[in-house]
Order: C-alpha cells, then sequence, then structure tokens
C-alpha cells in the first residue's frame, strides 16, 4: 500500500504538478508506482505520453492512455479549432490575444478569426483564460501544451511556427529596450518578466535550430539589462554563456558581450565581468558604438574598482563620463557621476561624493532611471551615516530600498535591506536586525548575486552590527532571529524594513576589553562622536585644542582597530555610550 511520507512527499508534488492535476493522469502514474519510486517517476514525466500508457484493461481505448485520452478530445474539434490548438504550443509562458494573432496567423487562419476560435477553445477547457489587471492572457496546462507541440511536429509546421515565435520575442525585447532605462521601465519590466517563458523558449529553439547567430545575439543583448535588473542572474547566465560562443560578428558580440558582463558583475565575478567588459569595450570602440563604449567603461570601471584596482577605474570613468556628455547620452552620464561618487567615497573625499550625487541625481530623476536612483540614495545616505545624521540616513536608505522593490532589483534590495538592518543594530534593535540580516542574505543566495568585500567594507555598519547584534543577544538568539529573517517573504521583510525602528535597551557594556582599552577622555570622545559632534565641536564643548582632538581621535581609531569616525559611531552606540533620538 503506496503512501505519502516526509521522504517521498516531494517527489509526489512535484507529479502532481507536472501533470497538472489531471486525473486520468494522476491515475496513469500511479499504476506505474508498482514498479518505479516517486523521485524515479518525475524524472522521466519529460516523455509522459510514453510512460502514461496503460491502466485499467477493461476500460474504454480512449481510458487506456493519456494520450489517447487527449486525441479523442482532439478528434471533436473543428480543422481551424485544431490548427490554432497546436500553433499555440510554441507560447510556453502562455500569450496575450495580440501575440496569438501575430505568431498564429497566415492565409489558412486569418487574424480576424482567432478571438472566436480561442473562446471556443476556452468553451472546451483545452485552454485557460487568466484575467489580470493589464487584461485577459491564455495559457495550455503543460500537459496539453506538449501534445499540442507533437500535433505540430505531424504537421510540420514546428519550425516556421518557433521562428515566428522567436522574430515576435526579439520584436519584443527590441521594442522593450529604450524603455528600461526611462521612468516606464517598471511596466516593461513586468511585461519581460510574464513572458520569461517565452523568450527561454525563443532562446532554447534558436540555439539548438542553428537558425543563426544574429537573433540568438540580439536576444540576449535585449535581455541582459532585464537579467540585471530584476535579478535572474542565474537564468541569464547560460543563455549568454551561449550566444557569445556563437557570435562573431562585432556590432553584435559586443552588446552580448556586455550583458554578460552585467550578469557576471551581478554573480560577484568580478575578474570574469572585468575581461568581458574589456572585450565589449573593445568591440564597441572598432564599431563605432559610442553608447555600448560608454556602458562598458561604467561596467568595467565597477569590476575594477571592486578588484581594488582604483589607477585604473578613475581614469576610465573620466573617459566616459567625458564621452557620454559629447553624444548626450544622459543614462551613462549620470552613472559615471554615480560611479565618480564611489571613486572619491574609497579615498575619503566627502566633498567629491556630495557633488557628484548632486549632479548624478536630478539626471536619474529626469530620466526614470530607478536602478541609478537607488543606488546614489544609498550612498548619500552612507555619507549621512558617516556624518552621524542618522534620521536622514534613515530616510535615504528607505527611499532607495522603496525604489528597489519597485524596480523588482532583489540584488539592490538585499543590499538596502543590510544597510537598513545595520542602521536598526546601532539604533539598538537587534533582533530586528537580525532578521533583516536573514532576510538580506538568502535573497542573495536565491538570486545568485554576490555583495563583495569592498561593499561591505565601505558599508561601515554591517560588521560591526553583526558583531553587536550577536554579542548583545547571544549566538543562539541571534541564530534564531536570523533564521526568521531568512523564512520572511520578500515583501513581508521590505515592509518591516520599512517600518520605523522601536529602539530597545540597551545597558553599556563598560566592562568589555575594547571599552576598559580606552581612557576616560576617549571614550568621552567617542560618544561625541557617535552624538555626531566633528571635531571642531567636540573641541568647542571640551575646551580644549582642535589639535588635541585629532590626537585623541587617531588614539581611539588606533586602540579599536577601526578605521572610520562612522565604525566608531557604531561601536559606541552598540556599546550603550550614546542613545540616539
Amino acid at each position: 500500500m503506496f503512501s505519502v511520507t516526509e521522504h517521498n512527499a516531494r517527489a509526489v508534488s512535484q507529479i502532481c504538478r507536472q501533470l497538472d492535476g489531471i486525473p486520468l493522469a494522476l491515475e496513469l502514474a500511479a499504476a506505474r508506482m508498482a514498479v518505479l519510486s516517486p523521485d524515479q517517476l518525475a524524472a522521466r514525466l519529460e516523455d509522459r505520453f510514453k510512460l502514461l500508457t496503460g491502466g485499467s484493461s477493461t476500460g474504454l481505448p480512449r481510458h487506456q492512455t493519456l494520450h489517447g485520452t487527449l486525441d479523442w478530445s482532439h478528434e471533436l474539434l473543428s480543422a481551424p479549432e485544431q490548427t490554432l490548438f497546436r500553433r499555440l504550443a510554441v507560447f510556453a509562458g502562455g500569450w496575450t490575444l495580440e501575440a496569438a494573432e501575430a505568431v498564429c496567423t497566415d492565409r489558412d487562419l486569418p487574424g480576424r478569426d482567432v478571438l472566436d476560435l480561442l473562446s471556443a477553445l476556452v468553451g472546451k477547457s483545452l485552454v485557460i483564460m487568466d484575467a489580470g489587471p493589464d487584461g485577459s492572457r491564455y495559457h495550455l496546462l503543460e500537459t496539453l501544451r506538449q501534445y499540442a507541440f507533437q500535433k505540430l511536429r505531424e504537421s510540420d509546421e514546428d519550425t516556421k511556427l518557433c521562428r515566428r515565435q522567436r522574430d515576435w520575442c526579439i520584436a519584443l525585447v527590441e521594442e522593450a529596450s529604450p524603455h528600461l532605462y526611462r521612468w516606464e521601465q517598471v511596466e516593461w519590466l513586468d511585461r519581460l518578466d510574464r513572458e520569461h517563458g517565452n523568450l527561454q523558449a525563443a532562446l532554447a529553439w534558436s540555439h539548438a535550430s542553428g537558425d543563426g547567430a544574429v537573433p540568438l545575439g540580439r536576444l540576449v543583448t535585449a535581455l541582459g539589462w532585464f537579467w540585471y535588473l530584476r535579478g535572474h542572474l542565474n537564468v541569464g547566465r547560460p543563455w549568454l554563456e551561449q550566444a557569445v560562443s556563437k557570435i562573431e560578428r562585432q556590432s553584435v558580440r559586443g552588446g552580448a558581450l556586455l550583458s554578460m558582463g552585467w550578469v557576471a558583475f551581478g554573480r560577484g565575478e568580478l575578474e570574469h565581468a572585468g575581461t568581458l567588459c574589456e572585450e565589449s569595450l573593445a568591440c564597441a570602440r572598432a564599431c563605432g558604438d559610442s553608447e555600448t563604449a560608454v556602458v562598458a567603461m561604467t561596467a568595467l570601471s565597477f569590476t575594477l574598482r571592486d578588484r581594488g584596482q582604483l589607477d585604473r577605474s578613475m581614469p576610465l570613468l573620466e573617459q566616459s563620463l567625458e564621452l557620454a556628455r559629447a553624444i548626450g547620452f544622459r543614462w551613462g552620464e549620470a552613472f559615471s557621476l554615480y560611479l565618480l561618487n564611489q571613486e572619491w567615497s574609497r579615498r575619503g573625499n566627502l566633498a567629491g561624493v556630495d557633488e557628484c550625487c548632486r549632479l548624478a541625481l536630478p539626471i536619474f530623476r529626469d530620466i526614470g532611471e530607478r536602478l541609478g536612483l537607488a543606488y546614489t540614495l544609498k550612498d548619500l545616505a552612507r555619507l549621512k551615516f558617516e556624518r552621524a545624521e542618522y534620521a536622514e540616513e534613515t530616510e535615504l536608505e528607505q527611499e532607495s530600498l522603496t525604489l528597489s522593490r519597485e524596480l523588482g532589483n532583489r540584488p539592490h534590495i538585499a543590499v538596502t535591506l543590510t544597510g537598513l538592518g545595520g542602521l536598526t543594530a546601532a539604533q539598538g534593535d537587534y533582533t530586528r536586525a537580525a532578521r533583516l540580516f536573514g532576510a538580506a542574505d538568502v535573497l542573495r543566495e536565491t538570486v545568485g548575486a554576490a555583495v563583495s568585500r569592498p561593499q561591505l567594507e565601505v558599508d561601515a555598519s554591517y560588521e560591526l552590527a553583526v558583531v553587536a547584534a550577536r554579542k548583545r543577544l547571544g549566538g543562539s538568539a541571534y541564530a534564531a532571529a536570523h533564521q526568521a529573517g531568512r523564512l520572511l517573504q520578500l515583501e513581508d521583510a521590505v515592509d518591516e524594513a520599512l517600518v520605523p525602528s522601536q529602539t530597545t535597551s540597551r545597558g553599556a557594556d563598560v566592562q568589555s576589553a575594547e571599552v576598559r582599552a580606552l581612557s576616560a577622555r576617549e571614550l568621552e570622545i567617542a560618544s561625541l562622536i557617535a552624538s555626531g559632534r566633528s571635531n571642531r565641536e567636540i573641541a568647542s564643548e571640551l575646551i580644549i585644542a582642535r589639535r588635541t582632538v585629532d590626537t585623541h581621535v587617531g588614539h581611539v581609531l588606533g586602540k579599536l582597530g577601526l578605521r572610520t569616525r562612522a565604525q566608531v559611531a557604531v561601536w559606541a552606540v552598540a556599546r550603550g555610550l550614546v542613545q540616539l533620538n
């Protein structure tokens, strides 16, 4: 007697999903359980019509195999209904009426007939209609789609229809591409997400058919920024690798390499990303493609910066900024400024950070580039942190997170959750901070995104906040809160991060070895740093010379092994030396 257990439940659930819950299919699958384990059966369902042959010998012939039952239903359709039904099999992720009219019609099936035929297929429960906010969308159950595709092959229409579906996808992504850099980018990103199954089907057919590398290159070039923005890094990588291995034409290869570079960067593969961007830049220069050259230079500077090659990244950004301004490429200008602000941040030049952000923000807002806007707001938040302006920092971090949620950019959501977790810890809410860290960690793992070492070092609150939270909560309590964060749904994690933190009790740990290492005056100065005082203000308040304050600050940094005033502030707050208002 078969029964569902904790060991086979996952496979049984997979079988039910793959067979779309169709009763006959499940009955025939159950008959195979006499000789196959659930895992074996689930692995063989790609060829379900061959596998699910058999069943009751006393039933009607059409009930003895799944294929026979579908044949019987198919024969009841009119010839035009059969034609549309089999042609719809090329849509792997559902379709709209307009898509069916564009892909499935010809002399034998006029576009004007599609609506009535589609309505008939819906009425016969062969096609499912989904009503959404953007209008009706249709799909076939996967079992029916595979059956319809067999009929498409038998009619010798599969190559023609797959090519038409692929061309429709190319037209869609190339129409979408310029909109992905403007205010309407969310609408178009959502549309590409809805068509992601179809886009992957078009990529698979283009790769397998040998129908030319150029169409494949056009697809991946237009999809690269979408994959990066939406965090589909693990999905995009294999398609990009396959495309780049086939494309020789420089004008197409440059864009595909750039897309692959963005995905590699998002995954934290910095050296590989740098190689790809350098080759893309060479292709762009050879073809005279100035816009691609600007983007390739900014992307390459990303990788150089995070590999610590600041002597190369800064000149490259200055070149990209100059070229972007010369050709009127405002997106490239704004991103060059954004990256220059990070270069100044790494050098400790806060005035340079302030100026670049001031110049980049209005461009990003004007053209509607949410990702650049979110990034720049995040950097401004760090600047506020350096100045101990915690209320302003929180507002900027939360606006950055809100924009990332609108955009659906999961990698940057993870980065911003990390930053807000650090700020939450600095405010003494260690349990909530641990949950946010957990939510950020699992999100990065899910999308294949990496936060590079230099990125975490720039976000000075992160490491100290984790240490402080673990110390205050204790190892087991921190682990429990972190795990609770890992289990949060993405929307719930974002909502939690956007709620103002409730500061909890934080007794001063004045007996710690680190605190005892500082003199009374040094403890006083660390507390004043955390409360937002500049060295000049500290000197005025304590009635001592500015040079004396500078010396004390140097001693505090040296004794604690820290590098910045921001880290001193986090350290002092975590130990209860000062409370934030």
